[in-house]
């Protein structure tokens, strides 16, 4: 009896006894209560990331769309990494579990001295190959120095624009809030191909669609792999910083 109790259950509408979890009862047809009410909350949390995910793609399209139309100029730049930032932290604030990826229990030497080896080795290829494609095909390459030039420290804002700020905001962004709910939404591997296309897609330049998705995986991979944005904001900031070195000791 012990072992026919702990393998059924009595269905809550009509009391007759069911195999464990049963889907419909054999007796009155009706469905599982408990299940029913799991497959409910699933269905609203589902419902839930996708309505985030969405709220913010709209919200993030619409703003880098009109940024793209607007005057290049230090205050401009400025005002729109604040933007951007104060955007990601609203959106972050409604899931707090994404919080807990700025930390991590342990940072292991390797990884973090792989990740910095990545970005610097990156930065390097993408300064030199990326001007050189730029001035090929368009006859022109993009520098951002002439911004900070006549600041009291240029390499300093340079680099805490270019690369401290975009490390902390697009990590927190895209590996942080986008992935967590394409891994709710569509599982992992979704999640991890998800966030580095539209990490590629929101920089809106074709041709750095060819490093930026590869470079959007790895730093996806590290996230996946060890559950903290730790590994990819040193990354991140190791990549931009190295070509804005290169920029800027090259010019200056």
């Amino acid at each position: 009896m012990l072992i026919e109790a702990s393998s059924q259950e009595a269905c809550p509408n009509c009391g007759s006894w069911q195999a464990i979890n049963f889907n419909f009862c054999g007796q009155c047809g009706q469905r599982n209560p408990s299940l029913l009410k799991k497959a409910v909350k699933n269905d609203q949390k589902y419902r839930r990331h996708l309505r985030y995910l969405s709220v913010y793609a709209i919200l993030s399209i619409v703003l880098l769309l009109v940024a793209a139309f607007t005057e290049d100029s230090l205050k401009i730049l400025i005002i729109w990494t604040v933007t951007f930032a104060i955007i990601d932290l609203l959106f972050a604030y409604l899931q707090p579990a994404v919080w807990t990826l700025f930390f991590s229990r342990k940072i292991e030497l390797k990884p973090l001295i792989l990740i910095v080896v990545i970005g610097v080795v990156t930065g390097f290829l993408v300064f030199l190959s990326m001007g050189s494609l730029n001035l090929m095909l368009f006859e022109e390459s993009y520098t951002s120095l002439p911004l900070f030039e006549d600041t009291d420290n240029p390499l300093l804002l340079h680099l805490l624009i270019i690369a401290v700020c975009p490390a902390i905001f697009e990590e927190l962004s895209f590996r942080g809030f986008v992935f967590t709910n394409l891994d709710q939404i569509a599982g992992r591997k979704s999640a991890i191909w998800g966030s580095a296309f539209l990490f590629g897609l929101v920089h809106f330049s074709l041709l750095s669609l060819v490093w930026l998705v590869p470079f959007g995986l790895v730093l996806a991979y590290f996230r996946s792999r060890y559950s903290t944005l730790v590994y990819g904001i040193v990354g991140h900031f190791t990549h931009n910083a190295t070509s804005i070195l290169l920029e800027y000791y090259g010019i200056y």
